[in-house]
């Protein structure tokens, strides 16, 4: 009856949060350190309720003592007096208990009303922070998880643009390929006419078409390269670029080639002519 009983210790001060598991970690401690608290209380309130009993029981002995000591007052001053001081003594222990009680209930009540109060109501204000800390983590994690995923589809928008763009210069270069090989092989056809004339001329023709040849390679190479596109984009438009280059590059060669071929075969035709007209004039002669 005598000692007051110590609470479970201050308040744990918690750092800040700084990830998910860090909250869980204290969020379970709070509720570790508000189950104690309440523990204890119910044991100060049990001690409480068996100090009610004890005083409860003592009263009902008094009036006991009380309902006795009438019954004998009768008989004498003297047989009463053992009566007596049993009413005093369990007088003095119902105000003992009662003092007593009085204390546990002062105990109980700063209990409740300071270390229980101040604890759950910081707990409270920590959770609160807590709870906060973590919506503004999550908030945060939303946030860029939006903004990264606006950056990919902007990224995958702008490759599939620029891959757009180079399928098409690559498919005007294959119309622009395919209509130089038509021209070409109608002026392969006209320079085999003046090919006894221009004994150099077939060498120049084979000479284009295994350029042509070449072309048609590095065509099958480009499209080996871009079916390799999807896995890396970069490298594809790079290597893209450059093969656009070499075409036009070729491509222009090529012009200038089948222009000087016209220039010969128009030259050869004279000279046929004039040879012809030599012969008739020498013929006539």
């Amino acid at each position: 009856m005598g000692a007051k009983r110590r609470t479970g210790g201050e308040t744990t001060r918690l750092g800040p949060v700084h990830d998910t598991e860090a909250l869980n970690e204290q969020v379970l401690t709070l509720k570790k350190q508000l189950a104690s608290s309440l523990a204890e209380n119910k044991l100060l309130r049990v001690a409480k309720e068996r100090m009610e009993v004890e005083l409860r029981r003592a009263e009902h002995e008094g009036e006991q003592a009380l309902r006795t000591g009438g019954l004998v007052e009768g008989v004498g001053p003297t047989a009463a007096r053992p009566e007596l001081r049993l009413l005093h003594a369990l007088k003095a222990k119902t105000r003992e208990l009662q003092d007593e009680l009085q204390a546990k209930e002062a105990q109980i009540g700063e209990l409740s009303g300071q270390t229980r109060g101040v604890r759950v109501k910081e707990l409270e204000i920590q959770a609160k922070v807590y709870l906060e800390e973590a919506r503004r983590l999550r908030e945060l994690f939303d946030r860029q998880a939006s903004e990264h995923a606006d950056t990919e589809q902007a990224l995958r928008e702008r490759h599939s643009y620029e891959l757009t763009v180079k399928e098409q210069e690559l498919e005007a270069l294959r119309q622009e390929r395919s209509r130089l090989k038509k021209q070409n092989g109608a002026i392969d056809e006209e320079l085999g006419l003046a090919a006894p004339l221009v004994p150099t001329l077939a060498s120049e023709v084979v000479t284009l078409k295994a350029k042509l040849r070449e072309a048609l390679m590095r065509q099958k190479t480009l499209q080996k390269d871009k079916e390799r596109a999807e896995a890396d984009k970069l490298a594809i438009f790079q290597e893209l670029n450059e093969a656009n280059l070499r075409l036009e590059a070729e491509l222009k060669q090529e012009r200038t080639k089948a222009r000087r071929f016209e220039r010969m075969h128009h030259a050869a035709a004279s000279d046929l002519a004039l040879a012809q007209a030599e012969l008739l004039r020498a013929t006539r002669s």
